[in-house]
């Protein structure tokens, strides 16, 4: 201020009035009241205080993840120097185990050089010995070699000469398939017949414990037509008026008593096996219950 005056009174400056410089250099009055200027001026504190708040929050936040960002590069960091570590670790344990490998050779070699130069001519002569035998042996060996390789190709040509022929045979397949189906059903009806065969000692085996329970055994000392006349009082009526014997009926009786069901109820011998086992066992049924009645009476 004091330059300014020393200014207006040098003449440097010209001292004009306040509404004739607002008239002539078209300054703007404020148009706003004082008070208002004073509530805004009032009101600026608790946005500064708002805005800085926010602002705070921004930095604790921004710190936070910061921290976090960093904790993480140090995980990272840490996880990546204990790998180094471990890998150091084990490249150096695989060094010591090289190093001790290299250093027992080299221990061998050693000896073996010394053995070498300080080595008896009887010695010489003797591992001389075992070398000539050792290559005996290893030419024994090659001609060995050579011979199974000859057999083996011999064989690979026979075996492409029966491919060929192979490929050169027409096979029915289907043929072949119903052979094998054909082969399961007599296997089957085998192990069907075998079973049967089995079940039928078995009732036989019982059936003749039951009778020599029941009757006692025969003496020894008895003649066949002793016998034969002592199993004729068994023999009973049936309900046909035929008689029966205790003998079991043999296979070609039951098989001309199968022919004959088969001829009277006039089916075709290729469905009259079912039916012709089925009599097959009806009869031995039928025959084992007038046995075991006859006894009994």
């Amino acid at each position: 201020m004091e330059r300014l005056r020393q200014a207006i009174h040098k003449g440097c400056v010209e001292e004009v009035p306040a509404d004739e410089f607002f008239l002539h250099e078209s300054v703007a009055e404020p148009q706003h009241p004082l008070d208002e200027l004073v509530a805004r001026t009032q009101a600026l504190p608790p946005i500064i205080a708002a805005a800085i708040q926010r602002l705070h929050e921004d930095i604790v936040a921004f710190m936070t993840e910061q921290r976090c960002l960093q904790a993480e590069q140090a995980a990272k960091q840490r996880e990546h120097l204990e790998a180094l570590h471990l890998e150091k670790q084990t490249l150096l344990h695989k060094y010591e185990k090289e190093r001790e490998t290299l250093t027992q050779e080299i221990s061998q070699l050693r000896a073996e050089l010394l053995r070498v130069v300080t080595k008896d001519p009887v010695d010489s002569d003797e591992s001389s010995n075992c070398q000539q035998e050792r290559l005996v042996d290893l030419e024994e060996l090659v001609r060995s070699n050579t011979q199974q390789a000859e057999e083996n190709g011999k064989l690979r040509r026979e075996n492409d000469e029966l491919r060929g022929k192979l490929r050169s045979l027409k096979i029915d397949w289907k043929k072949v398939h119903e052979s094998q189906l054909r082969f399961q059903e007599l296997q089957l009806e085998v192990d069907m017949i075998a079973r049967t065969n089995a079940r039928i000692r078995q009732e036989n085996e019982e059936l003749k414990m039951l009778i020599e329970t029941h009757f006692g055994r025969p003496h020894s000392g008895m003649q066949p037509e002793q016998e034969l006349h002592g199993e004729q009082r068994y023999l009973a009526a049936d309900g046909r008026g035929r008689c029966v014997s205790p003998m079991r009926p043999g296979v070609s009786t039951i098989v001309n008593s199968a022919d004959a069901g088969c001829r009277v109820s006039g089916s075709s011998s290729a469905s009259c096996d079912p039916s012709r086992r089925s009599v097959e066992r009806e009869l031995f049924q039928e025959w084992k219950r007038m046995v075991i009645s006859s006894y009994l009476e």
